[in-house]
């Protein structure tokens, strides 16, 4: 049985493409199965993207050309042939090394000192749009 902490399933969804700013693209530790959607390659403005610890099959060729290379600095696949390349992964994982990646990256987001955000009630942020 797997862990609490993997709770999505399924392909990535293709809209995540549209999201034009977004900068940080973390779905590790999760069970996303498929390829990539090629939409990725629309996001010029990733700074990190974690994908590492899924079920993926293919390759990171959309996010390794184009304008999304010049600002992701960390780039961590599962990097297992025949199952998923990656060309131009910052770290490449064994899909069986859980430790590969331990940063806990959820702890260096902090909407309040990054956007002049704080916690009003639960689940509710005031403040700065960013």
């Amino acid at each position: 049985k797997p862990p609490a902490f993997y709770r999505y399933l399924g392909s990535i969804p293709a809209n995540v493409g549209t999201l034009t700013d977004l900068e940080y693209l973390m779905l590790e530790s999760n069970q996303f199965s498929g390829t990539l959607p090629q939409k990725l390659s629309q996001l010029g403005k990733l700074k990190t993207v974690l994908l590492e610890q899924n079920k993926l099959e293919g390759d990171t060729d959309m996010l390794c050309k184009g304008s999304s290379t010049d600002t992701i600095g960390l780039l961590v696949s599962d990097c297992e042939e025949p199952t998923m390349t990656c060309s131009c992964c910052t770290v490449c994982c064994l899909s069986s090394d859980t430790s590969c990646n331990s940063i806990d990256f959820g702890q260096s987001v902090d909407l309040k000192w990054e956007f002049g955000y704080r916690r009003d009630g639960e689940k509710k942020f005031t403040g700065a749009t960013p």
